[in-house]
Order: C-alpha cells, then structure tokens, then sequence
C-alpha cells in the first residue's frame, strides 16, 4: 500500500529498497575504452546493476567511484550512468536519461586520480531498469584500474511505497 510522503513523520527517514554492487575480485590497469564502452569491473560482469523491478515508484539511486590516469599531456576522458528502460535507453518519470562527467588529466608524473559520479532517477512500477556505466570518450592514453578498491559500482532503491 503506497503513503503520501506527507503523512509520513518527519523524524523517521524513507526506507530503502532493493541495493546491488560490482566490485572485481582482482585486476589491472585498463585502456579507457571507445565512447558508448563499458567501464568493466573486471570481473566477467558487464559494467551495469540491474535489473531493477518494484511493484510501486521508487528512487534509484546509482553511483560509481574509479581511479585513472593519462600518461601523455592533457587528456579529457568523459563517462555516464546511462538509464536503460525495458532494455532501451530511455527516461525516468522527470525525463532524464543519463547524468556524465568530463575530466581531464594533465599526467602529473601517472598519478592516479579519483573520480566518482552519482545519479537519481525517479522510477516507474513494474518496469525493468538497468544503468549502464559507459565511456563517453575516445581516451587511448588514459587508463583505470580494475581492483576491489579502486572500482566500485552500486545502486539502491529508496522511497518505495511513497508518492
């Protein structure tokens, strides 16, 4: 049974729903792949959660942390949470699809660096959703780094019930 967020108390927060993680079992520097890639964790996985499918609207809540690094110049490398909906790109009940990043590394002697991303989206019941962790730039001289520390992809569900 769903419940006007109004009529919930103010000192209880809403409950949280369905979560999932990707995290590699081990691995390596990755050559950043062509845009509309994966971002693979490296462990057989595609770089997506999902499904996600709940009997009444919720918020999704997705989110991805990576270490990279360029070892020429400066580079730009850009990524995305990418929303699929019942297995296409698609929109959330406010109409976003996806939320990206652009960074830029200037290759400060091959540091590495961290780089996190998050998004929202308002979901609809009883639809199949996935999130898709992609590259949105062609980068050959900049890397990530598959590794249970160094890359992470989560999501969760909150809100469920409420309207």
């Amino acid at each position: 049974m769903t419940t006007n967020l109004g009529a919930l108390p103010s000192n209880v927060p809403l409950k949280t729903g369905v979560s999932q993680k990707r995290i590699p079992a081990a691995g390596a520097a990755v050559v950043w792949p062509p845009a509309e890639n994966y971002l693979l964790p490296g462990s057989g996985e595609p770089g997506e959660v999902g499904p996600i499918i709940r009997p009444h609207r919720f918020w999704w809540c997705v989110g991805a942390s990576i270490i990279n690094h360029c070892n020429t110049g400066w580079q730009r490398y850009d990524y995305q949470l990418r929303l699929v909906v019942n297995s296409v790109y698609g929109n959330d009940l406010n109409g976003i699809n996806y939320f990206q990043k652009a960074n830029s590394n200037e290759n400060h002697g091959g540091s590495w660096l961290m780089s996190s991303i998050e998004a929202r989206w308002y979901c609809e019941a009883n639809t199949t959703y996935h999130c898709y962790l992609l590259s949105k730039s062609s980068s050959p001289n900049c890397y990530y780094y598959q590794h249970p520390e160094h890359y992470t992809l989560w999501s969760y569900t909150v809100g469920e019930d409420v309207y």
